[in-house]
């Protein structure tokens, strides 16, 4: 039999995903704004104090910091207040994601996911991939559709899926469900109204995976 070409995640573009996989964007899709719907969440004060001084370190640097740098001084500290770890949701980090597809097999590493799981993720269902500004033949967003459609391969039940690109202080949701995805506006992590919203959001994806994990 002959061997299927291995495409990665980081050679994917967002034309290349919607044509391979029939993906189409809907814009102002209902699902997503129902999702970024964070009504009846908070921020609390501790969470704020945290929050600012967070601004206040890489207000100046965050757009100069590669990926590393920007996981381990901004996004981490901040997914640490909603702790993704919770009864059989665990948070995972450069785990391989890897299908096989009738023309291709698609293969990469998810820098970031929640999934069920305990030690391993088992079912991935949302998703963080962060990129440096201005990085050359870089589609941050096909990257992780590539990396959702994946998912949605391996995943065993029919379940929407979440997802975040975050570009320097930029953060953009993404939204996918069978073959229609949105993508959200821009939230601008260094701005303290911004990132209050971005937390709850945070917090509002939490409660819909431990719901939904737990009706399963």
């Amino acid at each position: 039999m002959e061997k299927k070409t291995k495409i990665l995640f980081e050679k994917c573009t967002r034309p290349f995903i919607e044509k391979e996989f029939g993906l189409r964007r809907i814009l102002e899709l209902p699902s997503l704004t129902d999702w970024l719907d964070f009504s009846g969440f908070s921020v609390e004060p501790h969470e704020i104090t945290t929050l600012e001084r967070l601004i206040n370190s890489a207000y100046l640097r965050i757009n100069g910091w590669n990926e590393e740098t920007l996981k381990l001084n901004f996004i981490s500290p901040i997914l640490s207040l909603i702790d993704f770890n919770y009864k059989y949701l665990g948070s995972f980090a450069d785990e391989k994601l890897e299908a096989e597809f009738e023309k291709f097999t698609l293969s990469g590493k998810a820098d970031w996911m929640a999934a069920k799981g305990i030690d391993r993720p088992e079912t991935p269902y949302f998703f963080l991939h962060e990129y440096k500004r201005g990085k050359s033949e870089s589609d941050p967003e096909g990257q992780l559709l590539a990396a959702m459609i994946t998912a949605q391969t391996l995943n065993q039940i029919s379940f929407p899926l979440y997802g975040v690109v975050v570009i320097g202080s930029i953060w953009n949701f993404v939204y996918l469900e069978n073959q229609q995805y949105d993508i959200s506006k821009n939230y601008n992590s260094v701005d303290i109204d911004d990132l209050m919203t971005i937390v709850k959001i945070l917090k509002r994806t939490k409660r819909i995976l431990t719901q939904k994990m737990e009706a399963l």
